[in-house]
């Protein structure tokens, strides 16, 4: 992606594919990783989604990535999946699909995650309903939440030297 050579964006360039995945699990099987991220994998990831984050779907993947068959394939080989969530900054939209998110990694196998919040100078926006996990079960991983009302926007900086996105 750095070099140019793929793209999040659903396309000819898209990097998040099932085949291209399968791959990268084979190396991570021989080679004693445990786990690969994938990210790119779910639709949202066309168009200005930088700062924006309105368009991403934590459940539904792009025509091109089977998520079902990536997590089935990785377990055989003894390499998890390593979920991603990219939210551009956008925590009402990715907090609003949570808890079907992780209903839906519960399903599947998938117990990593790791989530992402590029915005421009901490333009971040901010939930109106917060999920709060208050029941962990070790048996199969799974969590509970309940739901606690709130509002904010984090206000974006002027600042030059506060340009950092951490991803």
């Amino acid at each position: 992606m750095i070099r140019g050579d793929w793209s999040w964006a659903e396309g000819p360039k898209h990097g998040a594919t099932t085949a291209r995945t399968k791959q990268y699990m084979d190396f991570a099987a021989k080679h004693g990783f445990g786990g690969v991220l994938v990210e790119g994998w779910d639709k949202g990831w066309n168009g200005t989604w930088f700062g924006n984050g309105k368009d991403f779907s934590y459940t539904q993947a792009t025509p091109d990535f089977d998520i079902e068959a990536v997590t089935k394939y990785g377990a055989k080989k003894g390499v998890m999946l390593i979920g991603h969530h990219e939210t551009g900054g956008n925590i009402a939209n990715y907090e609003a699909q949570l808890e079907d998110a992780m209903k839906l990694y519960d399903k599947l196998g998938v117990r990593a995650v790791k989530t992402g919040y590029v915005a421009d100078a901490g333009g971040i926006l901010a939930p109106v309903t917060r999920l709060t996990p208050t029941r962990w079960n070790t048996t199969t991983g799974s969590v509970r939440f309940s739901t606690t009302s709130r509002s904010w926007r984090q206000p974006r900086s002027t600042a030059s030297s506060s340009t950092h996105t951490n991803r």
